[in-house]
């Protein structure tokens, strides 16, 4: 990831998540920003999420998430399936709870920090 600071990155994991379900029909219902963890000179950005979208969209999100820039990685994944509809036209959505996580580099000043 390249934010700048934890918030940053966050905010851009957030975003990242957030044009990636809308692309392929989905929509996110919520989203929250987890605790940082450090790995030596990385630190981890998760994000809880929420959000529904069909199973063809699953798919793709989930292809696009492990398979491009910048890397991130699917921590948990919960699915549970719901049927709606609408003008007789029956499709299955799957209401996705997910934990995903990318890495950045710590700047100089937050070496320092800790």
């Amino acid at each position: 990831l390249t934010g700048q600071n934890r918030a940053l990155a966050a905010a851009e994991l957030q975003r990242h998540l957030q044009s990636i379900v809308s692309k392929h029909g989905g929509r996110v219902l919520s989203a929250r920003a987890l605790k940082h963890e450090m790995e030596g000179p990385l630190e981890s950005a998760a994000l809880n999420a929420r959000f529904q979208i069909d199973i063809p969209g699953l798919q793709q999100v989930i292809h696009t998430l492990e398979n491009n820039q910048p890397f991130i990685r699917i921590d948990q994944i919960n699915l549970t399936v719901r049927q709606i509809r609408r003008n007789e036209d029956h499709r299955a959505k799957v209401d996705v709870r997910i934990t995903i996580s990318g890495m950045r580099p710590l700047d100089d000043e937050e070496n320092e920090r800790g």
